[in-house]
């Protein structure tokens, strides 16, 4: 029943993210945008969850094992993530592109999640790589799986924080003293 689950939330997870790459990338501005850290954080994230399930033999016999109570936990998370990244998307309405970048008369959005985190997409694609993680249920593949994901995100979030904060000045600023990067109240 659990690897059922984990692999319904994680292919819903994927087809989420397949089409917000591929149908939010064309509504992107040309001008202010930014392309490199995407194409950096598909090859860190490729890595961090590919490489280690190619490379250890015991990877497979781990994973296949029946899901134990704390494997478990990789469901809410996954099932959650998604569920954020969606929200975050939908919040941010036209002004959402898979490309870093500003466009043309756009408006900072404060309300809903963007009130407590400026990046509530990413926080979803973080849990959902933490669910993931837990699932691997294997020492150095659990461990990449969600350190690469992470530093992967927080460079396209400087990236990103820059982009916003040239473009958008003082109100962007303004907004990055009241709310938190991804973890609300904590960072």
């Amino acid at each position: 029943m659990g690897h059922y689950l984990f692999w319904t939330f994680s292919g819903i997870w994927l087809i989420i993210d397949f089409y917000i790459l591929v149908f939010y990338t064309r509504f992107s501005n040309k001008e202010n945008k930014e392309r490199k850290s995407k194409y950096i954080m598909i090859i860190l994230i490729c890595l961090g969850v590919l490489l280690p399930t190619i490379i250890f033999k015991d990877f497979g016999e781990n994973f296949l094992r029946p899901f134990n109570f704390f494997r478990y936990f990789s469901l809410p998370f996954i099932f959650f993530g998604f569920s954020i990244r969606i929200y975050a998307v939908v919040s941010l309405g036209k002004f959402f592109s898979a490309n870093v970048g500003v466009r043309k008369n756009q408006k900072l959005v404060k309300e809903g999640i963007y009130k407590y985190i400026r990046h509530p997409s990413y926080l979803g694609e973080l849990m959902c790589f933490t669910g993931v993680a837990i699932a691997f249920f294997h020492p150095i593949a659990s461990f990449t799986t969600f350190i690469f994901p992470v530093i992967a995100f927080l460079i396209r979030i400087k990236i990103e924080e820059k982009i916003l904060e040239k473009n958008l000045s003082y109100a962007y600023h303004e907004y990055k003293l009241k709310t938190k990067k991804l973890i609300p109240f904590i960072f």
